[in-house]
């Protein structure tokens, strides 16, 4: 297992790299810096890395996922969309069963 704290600090969410019509977004809603989560995830997102995260709630674990995600289809929007969209439920389901096997105690019924 590999644990990754990141070693600098973004102050700004055009330093972790985002497209400037996300960074804009964020501005007009109100959104200053980035959360720590966001500062980790988003630069190994944008690479292509897998990861792994955890926060408490309220910290911007879904924008550190979603961000980049957006700035990657931005950047190359001459590719079809439909496939990542496609696939929403999929991962929506997969993940609520698999949070109901994690949370389930073990050796109860």
């Amino acid at each position: 297992m590999t644990v990754y704290e990141s070693p600098q600090t973004a102050t700004t969410f055009k330093e972790l790299g985002l497209d400037e019509r996300v960074q804009k977004a964020l501005a007009e809603n109100g959104f200053e810096k980035p959360f720590p989560i966001q500062e980790a995830a988003i630069p190994l997102i944008l690479q292509g890395k897998d990861v792994i995260g955890q926060a408490h709630t309220g910290t911007g674990k879904t924008a550190a996922f979603a961000l980049p995600l957006l700035t990657r289809i931005r950047n190359n929007s001459n590719r079809s969309r439909a496939p990542a969209m496609s696939i929403a439920p999929v991962i929506a389901k997969s993940s609520i069963a698999l949070n109901s096997a994690v949370g389930r105690p073990r050796g109860r019924r």
